[in-house]
């Protein structure tokens, strides 16, 4: 009797990734109602435990929050040093003995995120940013606060508490930016800028942002036409 081939199964997140990688899948998940993907170990762990919670994450994780977190930070003695509030997994690491000699002490060097905190806000050559009018209070925040055009959602929430379309950007005057790709599809985005529109650098942009926040319940501009959706990227606005 000829045996019967299985087909093999690869993760669809890891072929999704910008330099897809074919891992074998080992669990399927459902992506909605009618359809289900195929995932590794790893992508379904963090199907199960991050995805539900992945637009608080992304918020947590924002250079923003992370740099008022760390301005938080306050001195601990010895004394308060203690096992009782660590999480299990750490506690249990803590405790494990030393296997080898202990390494030769080194100077720190600067790390990428310290950089980051200290050109926040200010303007880079090279890439493309907007200024936010609004006040910032860090210590070492510039009168004109720069935000890269793909991170004024994430400032705006971080810093402001508040959405990218309830800040008038200001472009930059030597017209090194435009935003020609315009959102009319939600009632945010068409009341922007006395009706033009939230703008985007590009179609993929504009579409991605159209998808997300159709996903996150938006509400619709008056008169929406669904079908116009993705006919709104095609061209750059006049």
């Amino acid at each position: 009797m000829a045996q019967q081939l299985v087909a093999r199964r690869f993760c669809d997140w890891h072929r999704a990734l910008p330099e897809p990688e074919q891992v074998e899948a080992t669990a399927t998940r459902r992506a909605n109602a009618e359809t289900a993907i195929d995932l590794c170990g790893f992508c379904a762990l963090v199907w199960d435990l991050v995805y539900p919670r992945k637009d608080e994450l992304l918020q947590m994780l924002n250079d923003d929050v992370i740099h008022v977190l760390m301005r938080s930070a306050h001195s601990v003695k010895d004394a308060d040093c203690t096992n009782s509030s660590e999480p299990a997994q750490l506690a249990l690491s803590a405790a494990k003995p030393a296997l080898t000699a202990e390494p030769k002490k080194t100077t720190a060097k600067p790390t990428s995120g310290r950089k980051s905190v200290a050109n926040r806000g200010r303007w880079i050559n090279g890439e493309d940013q907007v200024r936010c009018p609004l006040k910032h209070l860090g210590a070492n925040s510039p009168d004109e606060y720069w935000v890269k055009v793909s991170d004024r959602g994430s400032h705006a929430h971080g810093s402001h508490k508040k959405l990218a379309q309830e800040i008038s950007w200001v472009l930059p005057a030597d017209g090194s930016v435009t935003l020609d790709y315009k959102c009319r599809e939600h009632k945010l985005c068409a009341a922007y800028d006395d009706g033009a529109g939230f703008g985007f650098p590009s179609k993929s942009a504009l579409s991605t942002h159209v998808f997300k926040a159709d996903e996150a319940g938006w509400e619709d501009a008056p008169g929406r036409d669904a079908a116009e959706t993705l006919q709104a990227a095609d061209q750059p606005a006049a």
